[in-house]
């Protein structure tokens, strides 16, 4: 399963040739994997149990206008012991424009050392467990 939710791209967004920036994909990301945040831990404190962002990597496949909103589909690559990693997509007008992997580490904000992703983690990760990348 995976959830999905619409962007409006802003003309701040944009870069000097009117398509949008390849930084503005990288805040769409971010900002619509606060909902996967949410259901971790509906407080959004993570304390003392954390998650850290170990790396994330945009690939950009196609040119998009700020002219459309703009789908951004999110869900879990892989679930490994102490990390996982999310996938997004970012889609206008039938295509892909842009894809990003995310790969989190469980995080103890007390002793400052990964650990083990807790049951509840990883109850809410895998409903959004999906192998194959998306495609319509």
């Amino acid at each position: 399963m995976y959830y999905k939710k619409s962007i409006t791209p802003q003309i701040a967004d944009t870069n000097a040739t009117r398509h949008i920036d390849h930084l503005a994909y990288a805040d769409w990301f971010d900002r619509v994997r606060v909902y996967l945040y949410r259901e971790m831990d509906p407080t959004l404190k993570f304390f003392p149990r954390g998650l850290v962002v170990v790396t994330t990597t945009v690939f950009y496949r196609c040119e998009a206008s700020v002219l459309e909103d703009v789908e951004i589909r999110v869900w879990v690559k892989k679930i490994g012991r102490k990390s996982f990693e999310v996938q997004q997509d970012a889609w206008q007008r039938g295509r892909c424009c842009a894809q990003c992997r995310t790969v989190f580490c469980g995080f103890n904000r007390e002793t400052r050392t990964s650990e083990v992703l807790s049951d509840e983690y990883r109850a809410v990760l895998e409903k959004y467990l999906w192998h194959e990348d998306i495609e319509d």
